[in-house]
């Protein structure tokens, strides 16, 4: 077995037993849910993300349209990912922020601590990747392979942390 076998085999065996650890300790926290507010607040993460999106997509047509033959354009597969990347993202982010990802009762700590080590797991994968990674511009369309799905994952997980313990900081801070 060659040591980028053995590493996939140990992180996976990590991660599951990360993850196996996480499910039995959640079983005996407090069964929780979403008050009103945080419905709402949830409503106002998706118009958000949404939005965000769109504003992504139509500059980037603008680009495409007037700059397309002259600059670089993205393949459909990685204009798909970065848009998902960026919606996802802000939803995270702005229901972090407002306190309507946790549900009534439940303390997150874990779990954002899971999402930081599924980001740097995820980054170390991209990174020790690195030499297998395929960039190509086939007629004036940027491709990417499978890798920087990696790295997607890593941004989306890796920003609920930050968020999360920078609010907690912050609230910290105001009390």
């Amino acid at each position: 077995m060659d040591n980028k076998t053995m590493f996939m085999v140990l992180l996976f065996a990590i991660v599951f037993a990360v993850c196996l650890l996480f499910g039995i300790a959640s079983r005996k926290a407090i069964k929780g849910h979403y008050d009103e507010m945080q419905k709402m607040n949830q409503g106002k993460a998706n118009q958000i993300a949404f939005f965000t999106t769109l504003i992504f997509l139509a500059t980037y047509f603008v680009y495409d349209y007037i700059m397309g033959d002259t600059f670089v354009r993205l393949s459909a597969a990685f204009l798909a990912l970065i848009t998902i990347v960026i919606g996802v993202t802000v939803y995270l982010a702005y229901s972090i922020w407002t306190n309507a990802y946790i549900q009534v009762n439940q303390n997150g700590t874990a779990a954002f601590i899971l999402y930081a080590v599924l980001a740097l797991l995820n980054l170390s994968v991209f990174f020790l990747n690195m030499d297998d990674l395929h960039i190509t511009i086939n007629n004036g369309i940027l491709q990417f392979d499978s890798n920087f799905v990696q790295l997607a994952v890593a941004i989306v997980f890796g920003v609920c942390p930050v968020v999360f313990f920078v609010k907690k900081a912050l609230d910290k801070r105001e009390n």
